[in-house]
């Protein structure tokens, strides 16, 4: 959570390279979660 808020943390695409060591993570970045994001990361996850 940041401040309080519920985030949800994902890779960061666009062709970004990695760092010059093929063993570094990728990068990701954080977003807040709105209801309807939270809806929908519910309905792709979440198997009821």
């Amino acid at each position: 959570m940041a401040a309080g808020s519920l985030v949800h943390m994902e890779a960061v695409s666009g062709g970004l390279t990695t760092g010059p060591d093929d063993d570094s993570p990728p990068p990701i970045a954080a977003s807040t979660v709105t209801p309807a994001g939270l809806a929908g990361l519910l309905a792709e996850h979440a198997y009821v």
